[in-house]
């Protein structure tokens, strides 16, 4: 293969042009990865502006996918655990960036976690904002989920009934959540101060 750029002229195989171009594309993505945080103001645990709501896919009646109007609310009929829910539409929600401990287990203060998400969302309609990923390998939808300006995900780890966990590429509040994990912990809030 040859490659001409002006006056120079490169004689390569196929074979090694690949090769160059994957460590190239290797040597990028590490670069990024080591990058310290360019953004450290995202750290400070603040009250978080509510992103705008992207709209979700709902099954229609007849089973086409129809789209939801991105300002809508959607209210919250049943809550499954500390970080699930489920819609009035039959979509199942998973919180993006938390974790609590699961309901059909006996992990400690999994009664509790599932109460306060209960308590925050119950019977109330919810803002949901989209990170990267539509849907989990469960099939349930990945959000944020707001009640007005109420960052549900947050409150559950600022008041330690969640931990931070993130699954890139979902992870635009991992070092928001991180930090207030980090806060949960010092003041041994909730699970911080009840499970070894």
């Amino acid at each position: 293969m040859r490659i001409k750029l002006g006056f120079l002229e490169i004689r390569i195989s196929q074979k090694k042009l690949t090769s160059l171009l994957l460590s190239l594309l290797l040597l990028g993505l590490l670069y990024i990865a080591q990058r310290p945080n360019v953004f450290p103001e995202a750290a400070q645990i603040a009250p978080v502006a509510t992103p705008q709501p992207t709209p979700i896919m709902t099954p229609a009646p007849n089973g086409e996918q129809t789209t939801t109007a991105s300002s809508a609310a959607y209210l919250v009929t049943r809550i499954i655990d500390g970080d699930t829910i489920e819609l009035e539409n039959g979509e199942k929600v998973r919180y993006i960036g938390i974790d609590t401990p699961e309901r059909t287990s006996s992990d400690c203060f999994n009664t509790q976690a599932t109460a306060k998400n209960s308590e925050l969302v119950a019977g109330k309609k919810v803002t949901l904002v989209k990170d990267v990923r539509e849907r989990d390998r469960y099939g349930r939808l990945l959000r944020y989920v707001y009640i007005d300006d109420v960052f549900v995900n947050l409150v559950l780890v600022q008041q330690g009934y969640a931990y931070a966990s993130s699954y890139p590429p979902d992870v635009k509040f991992q070092t928001v959540f991180l930090e207030a994990q980090k806060q949960a912990q010092t003041q041994s809030l909730g699970l911080w101060g009840q499970c070894p």
